[in-house]
């Protein structure tokens, strides 16, 4: 049910345990990216779970069917994961419209120390 005074989606909280220079470190790591801390992890399961099953893991694979819930569209890609949030093309591959690899928009390539050439 849509609830519309949070914009969220019946959203169930998830505790997780973590040392304090991990929590420090994820606190630190989504302000840098403009993210909430549930927002990275969300992120970050979800691209776990789908790159298994799309591995080829059916135990994985049946726990997203039973749950309706459809493969990622980018799953198939070697680029797909953290390297998303850095891509010039991550809105047009999150909806399938975009069959190419990787590239750094050009707003994040002052965070990196080398640019990989686009496959």
């Amino acid at each position: 049910m849509y609830n519309h005074f949070t914009y969220e989606w019946n959203m169930k909280r998830v505790v997780v345990t973590m040392s304090d220079e991990c929590a420090c470190l994820l606190k630190r790591y989504a302000a840098l990216w403009g993210m909430s801390q549930s927002e990275v992890l969300y992120e970050a399961t979800r691209s776990h779970i789908h790159k298994q099953a799309e591995a080829g893991c059916i135990a994985t694979q049946n726990l997203l069917d039973v749950h309706c819930i459809k493969q990622d569209k980018r799953s198939k890609k070697e680029c797909y994961g953290h390297a998303c949030r850095t891509c010039k093309f991550d809105k047009l591959c999150r909806v399938g419209l975009h069959e190419g690899n990787w590239e750094c928009a050009d707003r994040y390539k002052h965070l990196l120390t080398q640019i990989p050439e686009a496959a």
